[in-house]
Order: structure tokens, then C-alpha cells, then sequence
């Protein structure tokens, strides 16, 4: 996950017509912002019918959980398999829960903190996402 607010430019998430018009650049961001004076940290998504990548700030969070971290220990880190992978980036888990479910992701924010979220799957809409509202440090 790339910081949009970390860079020499500091952008948001709909700051760049290829976040825009590419769903994988859109979502391969995160912003962070002040609210309520908590830092909380948002990803990108990407509204293809709107033409615009914006922060879902229904996904905000700034949250520790201590159940997931103990989970974790039998799931399967995708980020570390011998080609890192995402949550969506398998056929396999975009169309069964119970693969999408048995697997996480981790990835680092300012200041070199490290995030740990689960897949989440959406079976209406078949896919296999992070749980970005989940993420905890562990």
C-alpha cells in the first residue's frame, strides 16, 4: 500500500487521473488524516461508474484487535508467499469465503507501523477484499 500523504507532494486519493481511471492504482493507496483528534488511516477505492478514486472513510480506522492477532497465527499470510499477493488477487478466494476468510495482509504506514487486516469476502459481489476496517497493529 502506497501513502498518499507521505510523499514529497503530499496527494489524496482522487489527486491523480491514473487513481482516476485505474482501479488497481486507485486501491493501492491509503491516505491518513486527523479526525476527532485521532490520526486514522483510510484506503482508496475506486467508483469506475463515477470515473473517481476516493478515501472510504466508512473504512477509516485507528484500532487495535487483540482476537484477530491471535487468529492470524493459523491463517496464511499472502503477503509473504513466495509472490506476494492481495486479498483479491486469486480466483479462488474472490469465490469462496472460507478461502478468502483464511487469509491476511499486512502493510506499513507512516512512520513504519505495520498494519495486519483479514480478507473480508463479499459474496454478492464476488470478490475477495482487505478488510481495511479491521486492521490492527498486532
Amino acid at each position: 500500500m502506497i501513502s498518499l500523504r507521505d510523499s514529497s507532494k503530499p496527494e489524496w486519493c482522487g489527486g491523480s487521473e491514473e487513481r482516476s481511471s485505474s482501479a488497481e492504482a486507485c486501491e493501492s493507496a491509503y491516505v491518513y488524516y486527523e479526525l476527532d483528534g485521532v490520526i486514522v488511516y483510510a484506503p482508496c477505492v475506486h467508483d469506475a461508474e463515477a470515473g473517481v478514486c476516493k478515501a472510504d472513510d466508512a473504512a477509516a480506522l485507528a484500532c487495535t484487535d487483540p482476537e484477530f492477532c491471535e487468529a492470524r497465527e493459523a491463517m496464511v499470510s499472502l503477503r509473504d508467499l513466495d509472490e506476494p499477493e492481495w486479498c483479491n488477487t486469486s480466483e479462488e478466494r474472490s469465490s469462496s469465503a472460507g478461502a478468502c476468510e483464511s487469509a491476511y495482509v499486512y502493510y506499513e504506514v507512516d512512520g513504519g507501523i505495520t498494519l495486519y487486516a483479514p480478507c473480508v469476502h463479499d459474496a454478492e459481489a464476488g470478490v475477495c477484499g482487505v478488510g481495511y476496517a479491521y486492521s490492527t497493529e498486532c
